[in-house]
């Protein structure tokens, strides 16, 4: 992904996302603003160096982000189906970090979950899942029921199988085997 498109992701968080705590954040949407907000930092901390004013800059600069860092960080274990409450771990030395970083870094669940639909495939094209409009319930063929989105029906599952009926030759009348081309009782070519 370019430059541009890490900022744009950066921007996103912070403008539509300031205190969102609901819903749930890829993994890209997570690692992008960790990354753009690790290189602001950085260069904060390297003009404090080099100035010194510039601690008072970075200090409200980190109060700024917070909320949307924290925000997008219980949206990213809801995308796991972990609860937000989970980024207490955070207060463990150490242990807390490491293991939200592992929970940060894992695939979130395909298809909705209790926290909403999936943001890879928001409308369920590719899983045969649909908008979340009430509770999950697995339905036949995998189809998860009470899910379509704004204005589109699910589709109906499709019929059940049903084995082809057996033939008959249209010479003698004889019951013919699945797959073969010539009837075992007068010989006649099927077509």
């Amino acid at each position: 992904m370019s430059l541009a498109g890490l900022i744009e992701n950066f921007i996103t968080v912070i403008t539509q996302h300031y205190v969102d705590f609901n819903g749930r954040a890829r993994r890209r949407e997570f690692w992008h603003f960790f990354l753009v907000n690790l290189v602001i930092v950085s260069i904060f901390g390297i003009l404090s160096q080099l100035l010194g004013f510039f601690n008072v800059v970075s200090s409200l600069y980190g109060l700024a982000v917070f909320l949307p860092g924290l925000g997008l960080s219980v949206r990213r274990l809801h995308d796991t189906d972990k609860s937000g409450a989970l980024f207490w771990l955070a207060l463990i030395p150490l242990i807390g970090a490491i293991i939200l970083i592992v929970f940060c870094c894992v695939e979130g669940t395909r298809g909705p979950n209790r926290f909403g639909p999936d943001p890879k495939d928001p409308y369920g094209q590719n899983t045969g899942q649909y908008v979340y409009q009430g509770q999950v319930q697995e339905g036949q063929y995998g189809q998860a029921q009470g899910y379509q989105t704004q204005g589109y029906q699910a589709p109906p599952p499709p019929p059940p199988y049903q084995p082809p009926a057996a033939a008959s030759c249209p010479h003698c009348g004889a019951a013919m085997p699945a797959g073969k081309r010539f009837c075992p009782n007068c010989g006649a070519q099927l077509s």
